[in-house]
């Protein structure tokens, strides 16, 4: 799972980045999130699982998913800045916050060597944007 993941997060950059070469980067973003939205559905169809998480959780998945937009957008924009090495920070970043508030909202347990493993990714990843 995790390999089809990180296939996933590379194809979503690299085909995103390729597309706001193209076009404005909003109504690429646009397209990725209605895309994304509309494969979940099938899958979610598919699978006759609930549309409906809870109302509690309501809120933590829209906060969620609106720093997912912005992650992404952080990313798919940095490519046509100057130093567009900045994408790789953006993504870089994205992909470790997202565990840190897998372990903060969702209570995934991480132990020392997985925050071990965290410190040393965030140090790569200062080092890299300096």
């Amino acid at each position: 799972m995790a390999l089809i993941a990180s296939v996933g997060f590379a194809v979503t950059f690299t085909n995103g980045q390729a597309a706001t070469e193209m076009a404005s980067d909003l109504p690429v973003i646009l397209i990725t999130r209605l895309v994304s939205i509309a494969r979940l559905a099938a899958l979610m169809i598919l699978r006759h699982l609930p549309f409906n998480p809870g109302r509690s959780a309501m809120p933590v998945l829209i906060a969620m998913g609106c720093l997912d937009g912005v992650a992404l957008m952080a990313v798919l924009s940095a490519d046509g800045l100057p130093n567009a090495q900045y994408a790789a920070v953006a993504a870089a970043v994205f992909g470790l916050l997202t565990i840190v508030m897998a372990w903060a909202f969702l209570r995934e347990r991480m132990g020392p060597t997985q925050w071990a493993g965290c410190l040393v990714a965030f140090t790569g990843i200062g080092y890299l944007a300096l």
